[in-house]
């Protein structure tokens, strides 16, 4: 709820993936910014991505290309977008558990899902922030996406969906 009310707003995070011996895959930082509960806009190195309610819009920086596409369910940033709206329908919870300083939920994914087989939201006691998100795939790959800091959202409209907008790039459209 505490995210749902604060949109439109900015949010700081890293995804760090590791694979079952622990060794270290990929590390990167982001911001994703959330204009509506219906579309999203990520900033990586290198990488720009807009998810406008129906589309997922890619403009890598290095290659000037626009790749346009269905939103994978499995992606990290699904799940970042799903747990920011708080849609959890197609989990269920498994336990919680309490420390001193956190809150975990630990929850499984209902019906078929075959990409996350473990999945933990971990929360600070005494606030409703989340501070890291964890969950294993399919490959038995450990990801760890931590939300960093949350603030007001500069974004204006205009440039949310500038992405869409650059006739000069090179469009590489996947849209069935």
């Amino acid at each position: 709820d505490y995210y749902v009310q604060a949109i439109p707003f900015r949010l700081e995070f890293s995804i760090k993936s590791r694979d079952r011996e622990d060794n270290l895959l990929s590390e990167v930082k982001g911001e994703f910014f959330i204009k509506n509960k219906n579309s999203f806009y990520v900033e990586y190195p290198g990488e720009e991505i807009l998810y406008d309610g129906k589309w997922l819009w890619t403009y890598n920086k290095h290659t000037d290309q626009i790749v346009v596409e269905e939103f994978d369910p499995t992606s990290s940033l699904n799940l970042i977008y799903d747990v920011i709206n708080g849609d959890l329908e197609s989990y269920q919870i498994n336990k919680t558990q309490k420390t001193d300083q956190f809150q975990e939920i630990f929850l499984e994914p209902k019906g078929d899902s075959n990409f996350f087989k473990k999945f933990k939201i971990v929360v600070p006691q005494d606030t409703t922030l989340i501070d890291h998100l964890q969950y294993v795939d399919f490959q038995s790959n450990q990801i760890l996406i931590n939300f960093l800091q949350i603030g007001d959202s500069l974004l204006c409209d205009s440039s949310f969906y500038d992405i869409k907008n650059m006739e000069e790039k090179e469009l590489i459209d996947l849209r069935p």
